[in-house]
């Protein structure tokens, strides 16, 4: 069925990440109550610009849906990996 559904698509791509992000749904809503903590890998290994620009919309996607199915109310907060935190520690290396 998501063979089909994705070479059926007019756009592959678009069709796979909104499949992805069905799917995470799906995941989240099934063991909502089992405890058990889940990680998501998100990555491209694609030389198509497409592709690559897509895996940074699924990103997006399943970042956002992962932290609405917590029920509370979010952000995301940007900072600059060079400069220290806000604790003083600086970031990386």
């Amino acid at each position: 069925e998501a063979e089909r559904r994705i070479l059926d698509a007019e756009s592959p791509v678009d069709e796979s990440v909104a499949l992805l992000c069905e799917t995470l749904e799906k995941i989240l809503d099934e063991t909502q109550d089992c405890g058990v903590p889940l990680g998501v890998s998100v990555e491209s290994v694609s030389i198509f610009r497409k592709e690559i620009d897509a895996v940074h919309e699924l990103m997006r996607r399943t970042q956002a849906i992962a932290l609405d199915k917590r029920g509370i109310k979010w952000r995301v907060v940007w900072e600059d990996a060079a400069a220290p935190s806000s604790s003083g520690v600086p970031f990386g290396p």
